[in-house]
């Protein structure tokens, strides 16, 4: 996908519906898809304009929900204060996000074949957010 606007308007959707398919419930697709929003529309904020490839892969099993953001960007790690100084009300949501979602977990990120990479798992019976690396 492209990320900008209309490519991550697309994906959220795109994942709602992947979502509903497989009976989640409403609580952990709004989670869900207001964190692929965030962290997308984050990565074209930074991204100055420039063309940004992305992609966005769920895999849903009986425990959890898990989501693996990919882009070709400006490196950005959504757990570094420095990358996420407040620059813009995006810039605070997330972090907020994460924190009030993770319980506690750090949230990693890694640089894969030119990619950046980040990812969260939601808990279908808590409702908690894992942030994780692979």
């Amino acid at each position: 996908m492209d990320v900008n606007p209309e490519g991550v308007v697309k994906a959220r959707d795109k994942a709602e519906q992947i979502l509903l398919e497989n009976n989640i419930g409403q609580k952990l697709i709004m989670r869900s898809i207001l964190m692929i929003e965030e962290i997308l529309m984050l990565v074209y904020d930074k991204s100055g304009g420039e063309n940004v490839a992305g992609e966005c892969v769920i895999t849903v099993s009986p425990e959890e929900v898990s989501v693996i953001i990919r882009n070709n960007g400006e490196e950005l790690d959504v757990k570094d204060d420095g990358d996420m100084a407040v620059s813009n009300l995006r810039s605070y949501v997330l972090p907020t996000l994460i924190s009030n979602w993770t319980q506690g977990e750090k949230q990693k990120h890694m640089m894969n074949v030119s990619f950046n990479r980040d990812g969260f798992t939601l808990e279908l019976k808590t409702g908690n957010v894992k942030t994780f690396n692979e």
